[in-house]
């Protein structure tokens, strides 16, 4: 952990250093031995947790940033465009960290005990006798496996998941204790659940490396921890129910935009590559905005509602949007008299939805928990 903490400027694990030879082979060498302790490792969630966030975020900020194309060449400093020529040892520490973050949360089998020998990274999937041997893995030959946290492994001792089976969902060292050392012809791998509901793609088109995210709010030292690249976002995936709240800044700053569905490229929004913190949340309900009372339309007694809740700690319904009558993040003295200057004065009407139900556009405090009047 000394590494992370105090040789890895915004995350990168020796940014700073800039040597060939073999103290360029040296970060994939550790990186390599990162991922195996995150995987191997007895240790609390919270470490293997940062060690696998640690393997990944370098691996993309390299993908993203330092990777010269299209000659794929990898420089000392994964953070900085790679040159137009590197030693091989260079080139090699990169390679070791993109293997690294391919494998470093999937279950492994190995050929021996303890997690020695041959091994294979197995993804969710069923692996039948001939899927095994095409990644490398013999038949009958597994010893020892790790299995992360949340995922569930079946073994089987007949090809095409038949015969006799047995179920890890934790690391094992010998299988001779079950009575399975090499045994297994097939193997069923299934994924924990994901829990996150939003997915965030460096290109457009859902393409190039995505970070999944559930409901929370995401700084950008915690989105970079993820692997996320600042400014480096353009495709977004919202599941049904859930919007993301983009912002500029960092610590939920700058222009915001709310995406409540899919969009395959932000340039047509205006925020292309702008994304530095963002906030994952349910949708609120659809409202219409200055209908402070629910009644079905903005009219005087809303303004009246609205300073009652003010100034005389009236009730108000659960949708705290439609009183925000200016759309600011507030409900304040300004939000009635928006609304009767509009009714009475002829002013511009209010920010939407004001004319027809529908969601807050903006990123606020506020929110709308229910709403009877529209469907």
């Amino acid at each position: 952990t000394w590494v992370l903490d105090a040789r890895s400027p915004d995350g990168m694990i020796f940014g700073q250093e800039t040597g060939g030879g073999d103290g360029g082979l040296f970060k994939g060498i550790l990186v390599r031995y990162l991922a195996l302790l995150a995987r191997e490792g007895n240790m609390p969630a919270a470490t293997r947790l940062r060690f696998q966030e640690a393997v990944k975020h370098n691996a993309n900020i390299l993908n993203a940033i330092g990777l010269r194309r299209p000659e794929m060449i990898v420089g000392p400093n994964w953070a900085v465009r790679a040159g137009p020529t590197t030693d091989l040892s260079t080139q090699l520490s990169g390679l070791l960290l993109m293997e690294a973050a391919a494998i470093v949360e999937l279950p492994m089998v190995y050929q021996h005990y303890n997690f020695d020998g041959r091994s294979s990274a197995l993804p969710a999937g069923r692996h039948d006798t001939a899927a095994l041997a095409a990644r490398g893995v013999v038949d009958n030959d597994i010893t020892s496996l790790t299995v992360p946290p949340g995922w569930r492994v079946t073994l089987f001792d007949g090809d095409d998941f038949s015969g006799a089976s047995l179920v890890k969902s934790g690391n094992d060292t010998l299988l001779n204790d079950d009575g399975w050392n090499d045994r297994a012809s097939s193997i069923a791998v299934e994924a924990p659940a994901s829990s996150a509901v939003v997915s965030l793609y460096s290109d457009c088109g859902y393409d190039g490396y995505a970070v999944a995210l559930p409901v929370g709010s995401y700084t950008l030292g915690r989105l970079q921890a993820m692997g996320m690249v600042d400014n480096d976002i353009s495709a977004v995936r919202v599941g049904s129910g859930f919007q993301v709240t983009v912002f500029q800044q960092q610590d939920f700053t700058g222009n915001s935009a709310v995406i409540s569905e899919d969009e395959t490229c932000l340039v047509d929004r205006g925020f292309n590559d702008e994304v530095s913190s963002a906030v994952v949340s349910a949708r609120g309900a659809l409202f219409l905005r200055g209908d402070a009372n629910a009644s079905g339309t903005a009219d005087m007694s809303d303004a009246i509602t609205i300073l009652g809740f003010l100034f005389l700690g009236s009730a108000m319904n659960d949708c705290s949007d439609a009183a925000d009558v200016n759309d600011d993040g507030e409900v304040d003295i300004s939000d009635p008299a928006r609304l009767l200057s509009h009714l009475f004065l002829g002013s511009e009407a209010p920010p939407e939805p004001f004319d027809a139900c529908g969601e807050d556009p903006t990123g606020d405090d506020l929110d709308c928990a229910a709403f009877g009047r529209c469907p």
